[in-house]
């Protein structure tokens, strides 16, 4: 197998992972991390897609933490 053959094959594979925790995440997770995503449109969603297909290791490292962004704060605590 040639060099840009492997090059290949792992840039399908890096996608093909990619677009299956990009379609978990947008469908299921991202409310979960994102406190703020919870009331956004409809188009967000899709618009976020790619980004999660490609970023996929650090959307799984950041979905397993179970931290969550935009959380409302109480004041006095």
């Amino acid at each position: 197998m040639a060099g840009v053959d492997l090059v290949l094959l792992g840039l399908g594979v890096w996608f093909g992972v990619g677009a299956l925790v990009a379609i978990l995440f947008v469908a299921f997770g991202v409310g979960r991390v994102d406190a703020a995503a919870k009331g956004a449109s409809w188009l967000f969603r899709p618009t976020i897609f790619l980004g999660c297909a490609i970023l996929w290791p650090f959307i799984l490292v950041r979905w397993a933490s179970g931290k969550r962004i935009n959380e409302p704060h109480e004041e006095g605590s």
